[in-house]
């Protein structure tokens, strides 16, 4: 008499790890630096779309095994402890996984689907999802559909950064009758609460210097940027050397001694009496918001995508302080110089910074106090005209290599 007994069947992911393993062990000798460099452009890209689908993968499983508890098998205390133990990861990254893949899993399959095609990465997700958590709780479920929507298009396309920033203003294009009052009040919200914790403290470590710590709104947090950029920005100042080393300074130490040199020309005969800004900051804002006082206000060298303030908040400051209005819809100043010059204006550059965020180069981040105005439809020498229209701001970097030989452009 014959038996047979049944094998157990392996689970097709199960199988699919098991024979991505052996196809790595397959590479892991091979040596990339033979590649063309057109390979591995290629392969660099390839690598981060099968990264975020193995993201996608692992977090469908995740959400499935804390649906199990499957923590309570050794007694860990949830489905993150577990995963952090197993895997050595951090606690606080364990637990935000598991968040993560519960709320794909449960509440936004369009942006899991995105997140499984490779379209973009697992931190993408994290900022679509926290974009939809930020929106009001009473929107009607066509426009959260709608809103999803938006947010993963825009994420195949932008950085994580551009993305949160996007995801701030995700109201104004889902519904924008509705935006102005609602961003009114959680703006005046933030402003109220950033003013009521704001703090400073220092104390001198006893060797001639002084540490501190600080807490202030992002409005003048940016005033703040604003003026360190400009006293730092490296085509302006050069390379600054340690004068004990002779090696070059790394940013922060720049950031330093740039708040030491803002500090030590501050207009101090004036502050007390008239109040003024220590640094120009421009405020861009519609004729109706300056007039109504709804709705939000722009300025120009928020950190970290902070960069609106309530519509009352401006019309505040414009009081009082040492602002550059820039009322959309109204001249203010003069913008076309025509042939009559061959620089940029002051009011110039500050159009080209409310226009261009800072470099446009692609893929340059860096802001407009680093940057230069460039003649990009046709250079001044050769009859170009001194225009708004006709400049754009790059950082030194690529505005040397817009007039280098050896290179092309398109814009």
């Amino acid at each position: 008499m014959t038996t047979t007994t049944d094998q157990p069947q392996t689970h097709p992911i199960l199988g699919f790890l098991r024979a991505l393993d052996g196809a790595l062990d397959k590479v892991q000798g091979i040596e990339p630096v033979f590649m063309t460099a057109e390979d591995k452009r290629r392969a660099l890209i390839e690598v981060a779309k099968e990264q975020a689908r193995l993201d996608a993968l692992a977090l469908r499983v995740l959400a499935a095994a804390d649906l199990d508890d499957v923590g309570d098998v050794d007694g860990s205390t949830s489905t993150g402890a577990w995963l952090a133990h197993a895997t050595n990861a951090d606690t606080p990254d364990a637990h935000s996984r598991v968040r993560l893949a519960s709320a794909l899993d449960r509440y936004h399959p369009v942006t899991a689907a995105g997140l499984g095609a490779g379209s973009y990465s697992a931190e993408h997700a994290r900022i679509i999802i926290w974009s939809l958590d930020a929106l009001p709780t009473d929107l009607p479920d066509d426009l959260l559909a709608r809103a999803e929507e938006v947010m993963v298009l825009e994420a195949g396309r932008l950085c994580p950064a551009q993305l949160r920033l996007a995801g701030k203003h995700l109201l104004e294009v889902i519904a924008p009758d509705l935006a102005d009052e609602l961003l009114r009040q959680q703006l005046e919200r933030d402003e109220a609460k950033a003013y009521a914790r704001v703090r400073f403290t220092m104390r001198t470590d006893g060797d001639g210097s002084t540490q501190g710590w600080f807490r202030i709104p992002d409005l003048h947090a940016g005033i703040l940027q604003a003026a360190l950029d400009a006293i730092t920005a490296p085509r302006k100042t050069g390379d600054r050397l340690d004068p004990e080393t002779g090696k070059r300074l790394d940013h922060g130490s720049l950031l330093g001694q740039g708040f030491c040199e803002l500090l030590e020309h501050l207009p101090v005969d004036r502050l007390p009496e008239h109040g003024r800004a220590a640094a120009s900051i421009v405020i861009t804002l519609s004729y109706d918001a300056l007039t109504s006082g709804l709705g939000a206000a722009g300025f120009v060298g928020g950190i970290n995508g902070a960069d609106t303030i309530s519509a009352g908040q401006a019309r505040r400051l414009a009081c009082n302080a040492g602002l550059i209005p820039a009322v959309l819809g109204k001249t203010s100043a003069l913008l076309d110089l025509g042939r009559e010059t061959r620089l940029f204006s002051k009011a110039q550059h500050l159009a080209m910074a409310l226009r261009d965020r800072g470099c446009r180069a692609e893929t340059c981040q860096r802001p407009p106090a680093w940057c230069e105005a460039h003649h990009e439809t046709l250079p001044w020498s050769r009859g170009g005209k001194t225009n708004l229209a006709d400049g754009v701001l790059l950082c030194g970097h690529h505005h040397r290599l817009a007039h280098h030989t050896n290179y092309d452009h398109q814009r």
